[in-house]
């Protein structure tokens, strides 16, 4: 059975705080740096991020349940910086619906020109999940991604409305 995806935006922090610091989410995308900082500053941070109305925050629902969320930071000239955070719930195949909707909803911001994402080498994973929505690979990141005490190399991804209808 194909499940139903459902993407509306989002200014609820407490629904945000909730997927991102999920056991399965938080440990897996947060680097060094961020596993540092203390709670109420995380909690802060999120808090300005999704409270902020030049950032998207798409919220995915599967089948009407909760299956995480898209941070998207507003760059200057219509870029929006991504970060995906998807509960358990909502892996492989179910991941690229949600991923490829959320997309689409995006998309429809006539603000909206580009999306850039980043995937650490070390969560293959990440740069599948990215390519498979319809991400293009453009090269490597100048700066690594710090996990465990381990520089780990970046690969960048970027999507136009144009890779979306590929």
């Amino acid at each position: 059975m194909i499940p139903e995806i459902t993407i509306t935006e989002t200014r609820d922090v407490e629904t945000v705080w909730r997927i991102i610091t999920d056991r399965a989410v938080f440990a897996r995308v947060c680097d060094d740096e961020w596993l540092t900082k203390p709670i109420d500053e995380l909690r802060e941070i999120v808090r300005s991020i999704v409270e902020n109305p030049e950032n998207l925050i798409p919220l995915a629902l599967v089948d009407g349940q909760l299956a995480g969320c898209f941070i998207c930071y507003a760059q200057p000239a219509g870029v929006f910086e991504v970060h995906t955070f998807m509960l358990p719930s909502c892996r492989g195949a179910s991941a690229v619906v949600a991923g490829r909707a959320a997309m689409k909803f995006v998309f429809q911001n006539p603000d909206v020109k580009k999306l850039v994402s980043m995937c650490p080498v070390c969560l293959p994973e990440s740069h599948w999940f990215a390519r498979r929505c319809g991400w293009r690979t453009i090269g490597v990141a100048s700066k690594n991604w710090l996990k465990d005490g381990i520089d780990h190399v970046v690969m960048l991804v970027e999507a136009t409305k144009e890779d979306l209808c590929r």
